[in-house]
């Protein structure tokens, strides 16, 4: 059941340790328009969310200290629109990271450089392939959060004719000793491989 939750500026949970939601839209009073929405919890270890419409003006930052596993699948596919709103994450903590969407709203990870293991899984609609460089720019800056990443799963869907463009400019996994590529053209593999300096396995799927 979908339904709608209307942000304060501020909350803070503090014994909270694992958090799983899904399908609830995040909405806020834009009577009281802020820079950001804080959510605080700092006894939070697990992040988990799915289907979740995250409708507010403001950034939504999330201050998780002790967060190890962050997860969400996000997509906007009802918006002609890119949101403009951001989704922050600041842990210290952070080992595990996973996200599943269209790359239609920004996750920025501050001080990410613990995170080991990460799943990205992108899909893009084909009503979205007129915003091909700007999405391949926003998967790019994804990507450069994880860049001491140790085992990476990375995903596209319906973006093969596109491949090129999405690993153009990308970071160097100094860390990565396994890699999972599903859809990807000769010369793209050619510049990801040239990026992981380490890699000692490889898995294509398709």
């Amino acid at each position: 059941m979908t339904c709608t939750l209307n942000l304060p500026i501020s909350v803070c949970l503090r014994n909270l340790q694992k958090l799983s939601i899904s399908g609830i839209k995040f909405a806020s009073d834009s009577s009281t328009y802020s820079k950001d929405i804080t959510l605080s919890f700092p006894s939070l270890k697990v992040f988990e969310a799915r289907v979740c419409e995250w409708s507010t003006m403001e950034n939504i930052s999330l201050q998780v200290p002790l967060l190890e596993t962050f997860s969400i699948a996000i997509w906007n596919r009802h918006s002609n629109e890119s949101c403009k709103s951001a989704i922050k994450v600041y842990s210290r903590c952070l080992t595990d990271f996973s996200y599943e969407g269209d790359l239609e709203q920004d996750i920025v990870l501050c001080d990410s450089s613990s995170i080991r293991n990460a799943s990205i899984v992108i899909v893009i609609d084909e009503d979205k392939k007129d915003r091909i460089e700007k999405l391949a720019f926003q998967a790019n800056n994804l990507l450069r959060h994880i860049d001491e990443v140790e085992r990476l799963k990375l995903l596209f869907y319906k973006v093969l004719g596109h491949a090129k463009d999405f690993f153009i400019n990308l970071p160097v996994f100094g860390r990565l000793t396994y890699l999972q590529l599903n859809e990807i053209n000769g010369e793209a593999l050619l510049q990801l491989l040239h990026n992981c300096p380490i890699l000692n396995t490889l898995v294509l799927l398709n």
